[in-house]
């Protein structure tokens, strides 16, 4: 019982100071451990409620924690201390989509639709004022596909994979999702051809790409697929197999 109190004590104690706690926050976000991270800024705040990066760093951990209304609180008075704090407006964008995606999922259309677009604003000044960096072009896509602006995401991904040589997946796969949402088949596989050549020893890429090449028609390129994804390690697999390729 004593230890859960110990834990779930969030006032600052004797001889704690905004320095201390707040280098021990860092140390917790960079092990991943965003809840007692959210603990140490919260803290931080209770002894300096000025500190921009205090409230920047909880709003990080909430993120993480999906707190995403809270995350949303602290990213905003983080800009309002610091108008220049352009990873404030991207996070705070990511929070907000978030919130969107949520908010969809209960078929609250119009009100997702205005979250989408103040995340949209956000993404937009970040990307305006700062250089455009690759996540961010990543972050402002997936919010147009929440406003499905498709083709709006697939220009901020081409430009982020340029940026990035075509050498990180992820840009790569949410390429080929956006593809796929428009049936675009042949431009999604290309995708995926490059992310197995990336990544040859991940069956993610494999099934991806099978289920791509289903809809368009190609069963034998598909059982081909699903039969390295097995061989990689991915039991579902042979279900699809079994399911999809009489020769097998």
């Amino acid at each position: 019982m004593l230890a859960m109190l110990v834990l779930g004590f969030q006032g600052v104690l004797p001889g704690q100071t905004e320095k201390a706690l707040f280098k021990r926050g860092l140390e917790r976000m960079q092990s991943r451990n965003f809840s007692l991270g959210e603990i140490d800024f919260s803290m931080v705040l209770q002894l300096n409620p000025n500190n921009e990066e205090a409230y920047y760093n909880r709003g990080f951990c909430r993120l993480r924690l999906e707190k995403n209304a809270g995350a949303v609180e602290d990213f905003t008075k983080a800009i309002e201390l610091n108008h220049n704090n352009f990873e404030a407006f991207y996070n705070r964008g990511n929070a907000l989509k978030a919130i969107a995606d949520e908010v969809k999922e209960r078929e609250n259309l119009e009100t997702a639709r205005r979250v989408y677009l103040q995340a949209l604003e956000d993404m937009n000044f970040a990307i305006a004022r700062s250089k455009a960096e690759a996540r961010y072009l990543r972050g402002r896509a997936s919010v147009k596909m929440g406003l499905d602006d498709i083709r709006g995401a697939i220009k901020d991904l081409d430009h982020a994979i340029k940026m990035t040589k075509g050498r990180d997946i992820t840009y790569l796969y949410d390429r080929a999702e956006a593809f796929l949402g428009l049936r675009n088949f042949y431009e999604a596989i290309d995708d995926l051809d490059r992310i197995v050549q990336l990544a040859p020893r991940n069956p993610e890429g494999y099934m991806f790409r099978a289920a791509v090449k289903l809809q368009a028609g190609d069963n034998s390129g598909a059982c081909l697929d699903w039969s390295k994804a097995g061989e990689l390690g991915q039991i579902s697999a042979y279900e699809y197999i079994r399911e999809n390729c009489d020769r097998y």
